[in-house]
């Protein structure tokens, strides 16, 4: 994720590769840490959110490892967040 010019993010593409293979040019400057710190709550929420359906589980008496498989297989078979919004505008 990266902000600034799209000239000068495309000619420091070949560096930012060196830290990632997917580059996003995300706007003007600023715009890349803006949607870094998005990308973040939502990975904080989502680590939140397990903990608590792990200790849930195991409150109510199941194998947190069999648990764990399953809800490693509804994540695989969950919502895409690209389906959430229409980024054509």
């Amino acid at each position: 994720m990266v902000g600034g010019n799209k000239a000068a993010a495309e000619a420091a593409a070949p560096i930012l590769r060196t830290m990632g293979s997917h580059i996003i040019h995300c706007g003007d400057h600023g715009a890349g840490i803006s949607a870094k710190l998005c990308n973040n709550l939502v990975l904080a929420a989502s680590m939140a959110a397990l903990a608590e359906a792990l200790a849930l589980g195991k409150r109510m008496g199941l194998d947190p490892a069999v648990l764990t498989d399953a809800l490693a297989l509804a994540k695989r078979m969950g919502l895409d967040p690209a389906v959430l919004t229409d980024v054509s505008h």
